[in-house]
């Protein structure tokens, strides 16, 4: 597991638990095998998971594709970080997909650094 090395950017899209990493990433593969159209890539060694979500276009348009990679980080013996980050797609898309996870495992998000 990779350390969790502070804010180095003002990143907004991760929160922090105490939660054990497995329990975390359980939650997320169920939570992303739910909504992906595609089979999440997990890291075998790493708590690293690369995914994409699908966004509802307006009309005949075909979906829009968002793709996202989330790493679970180590802060300290009792507090992990959970950091999501877009790698492809729109913004607007990803910050609205980075919030219907959060709200949906809104139980493992319980600590503050």
């Amino acid at each position: 597991m990779d350390e969790y090395g502070g804010k180095k950017f003002a990143c907004k899209t991760e929160f922090f638990s105490s939660y054990t990493p497995d329990m975390i990433e359980e939650a997320l593969i169920e939570y992303i095998t739910d909504k992906s159209p595609e089979e999440p890539k997990v890291h075998e060694k790493k708590y690293k998971i690369k995914f994409a979500l699908a966004t509802a276009a307006q009309g005949d348009a075909e979906p829009q594709l968002t793709k996202m990679c989330c790493r679970i980080l180590k802060v300290n013996d009792e507090t992990n970080c959970v950091e999501f980050t877009k790698t492809e797609g729109d913004q607007y898309n990803y910050n609205k997909h980075y919030n219907d996870i959060t709200t949906t495992l809104e139980y493992v998000n319980d600590a503050v650094i």
